[in-house]
C-alpha cells in the first residue's frame, strides 16, 4: 500500500509538474515576441532577427535535453 500511495502521488507530482512547465512555454514565447519585436522597433529587422534565431536555437536545445530526460524517467519507471 505504501508503494501505490508513493507512485500515485509521484503520479500527481509529474502530472502538475507537466502543467507548469506548458504554462512557462506560453509565457516564454509571449517573451520571446514582445522583446523580439520591441528589438526590431528599436534596432531594426537584423536584431530581431538575431533575437529568433537565438531564441529558436537554445528553445531547440533545451527541448532536447528534456525530452532526453524524460525518456530516461520512462526508463526508471519501467524498472522499478
Amino acid at each position: 500500500l505504501r508503494r501505490t500511495n508513493s507512485v500515485v502521488a509521484a503520479e500527481l507530482d509529474r502530472r502538475q509538474g507537466a502543467a507548469l512547465a506548458g504554462v512557462s512555454a506560453v509565457f516564454a514565447f509571449a517573451f520571446v515576441l514582445t522583446v523580439g519585436q520591441t528589438l526590431r522597433i528599436v534596432a531594426g529587422d537584423t536584431a530581431a532577427l538575431a533575437w529568433l534565431v537565438w531564441a529558436v536555437v537554445s528553445s531547440v536545445l533545451g527541448t532536447a535535453s528534456a525530452l532526453l530526460l524524460a525518456s530516461r524517467r520512462r526508463l526508471e519507471r519501467n524498472m522499478l
